[in-house]
C-alpha cells in the first residue's frame, strides 16, 4: 500500500498527525482524529473536513523533497535507491526529514 503516516517528534513524545496515500486520482491527506482533537498546528483549513485530495503532491510535503531540477538529482535518486524521481517514494526513503521542524514520514506496512 501507499501509505505514510506523518509523525511529530515532540518533547512528550511522538503523535500521529496524519496519513499520505498515493491514489489514483493523485494523493489523499488525511488528519488523524487524536490529533485534531488535542492538537491546533494543522497544515490545511478544517473547513473542508478531515480529508483533503490533490492531484500533485502538496505543496507543504513536496517542500520537504530535493528539487527535480536539481543538476545532482540524478545522484540524489541513485543514494536512495531510486532510478527516477517519484516524489512519494522518496519522500518515504528519506522521510521528509528537514532540519528546521520535527515531522516525519513513516512508510505504512
Amino acid at each position: 500500500m501507499n501509505e505514510l503516516r506523518v509523525v511529530h517528534n515532540r518533547k512528550k513524545g511522538r503523535i500521529t498527525v496524519g496519513y499520505l496515500k498515493k491514489i489514483p486520482e493523485g494523493y489523499l491527506f488525511e488528519y488523524d482524529e487524536n490529533y485534531l482533537k488535542n492538537n491546533k498546528k494543522i497544515f490545511f483549513a478544517k473547513s473542508k473536513g478531515n480529508k483533503f485530495i490533490n492531484k500533485k503532491m502538496f505543496a507543504f510535503f513536496k517542500s520537504r523533497l530535493p528539487d527535480e531540477k536539481r543538476p545532482d538529482i540524478q545522484e540524489i535518486l541513485e543514494s536512495y535507491g531510486l532510478k527516477e524521481y517519484d516524489d512519494f517514494e522518496l519522500l518515504a526513503r528519506t522521510k521528509g526529514k528537514i532540519m528546521t521542524d520535527n515531522y516525519e514520514f513513516e512508510k505504512m506496512k
